[in-house]
């Protein structure tokens, strides 16, 4: 029979591993679910911030782009808070690019983020089974061909996952962001 030992040095690195852990999770937890202000400023801004953490819980296919591209389609303040984003963070040490997107005209993007009311069948045609993590925004179910949809529950913003989609499009979805996800479609 095999005896473990438990050194004091041994204790105090793994209280130290648990303790980051734990911190991690507390960031974590507080960039994903705030309350949501009563300005729309407010809220286009904590969703901007949502899709800038959803992208670092994502892998994607190598990609040999210079810049990490993000299409917004509807007419949304959600639009002019990512550039806000973009403009101060990276993306593995690539510039974020955020493009206007106009249904039917569908660019080379990583991430597509669907405003609101806007359409989204005719994008999930085009990006079937292409690297690209479609996000929307219904306070409905989940709608079909996305992959993360950011809901409004008692003045806090939440999301679901559909991994099955996510596994389709060839994109990994990090357990930490399952974990944290109000409903997940397996």
């Amino acid at each position: 029979m095999h005896e473990t030992t438990t050194t004091p040095n041994n204790r105090k690195s793994g209280r130290a591993h648990w303790r980051t852990v734990a911190l991690g999770l507390a960031f974590l937890l507080s960039a994903f679910v705030q309350r949501v202000g009563a300005q729309s400023n407010s809220e286009s801004d904590l969703k901007a911030m949502f899709l800038y953490n959803f992208i670092k819980y994502v892998e994607w296919p190598a990609s040999a782009g210079p810049t990490f591209r993000i299409g917004v389609v509807g007419n949304t303040p959600v639009l002019e808070s990512v550039r806000k984003v973009a403009e101060q963070k990276r993306v593995n040490g690539k510039a974020i690019e955020v493009v206007p997107v106009v249904p039917g005209q569908w660019p080379d993007v990583q991430l597509l983020f669907i405003a609101g009311t806007a359409p989204i069948d005719d994008a999930v045609n085009h990006f079937n089974a292409k690297p690209v993590l479609i996000v929307t925004e219904v306070n409905k179910r989940i709608p079909k061909g996305a992959m993360i949809n950011l809901l409004n529950r008692d003045n806090k913003i939440r999301f679901e996952l559909n991994l099955t989609e996510a596994k389709e499009s060839n994109l990994r979805i990090s357990s930490q962001l399952v974990n944290l996800a109000e409903n997940v479609i397996q």
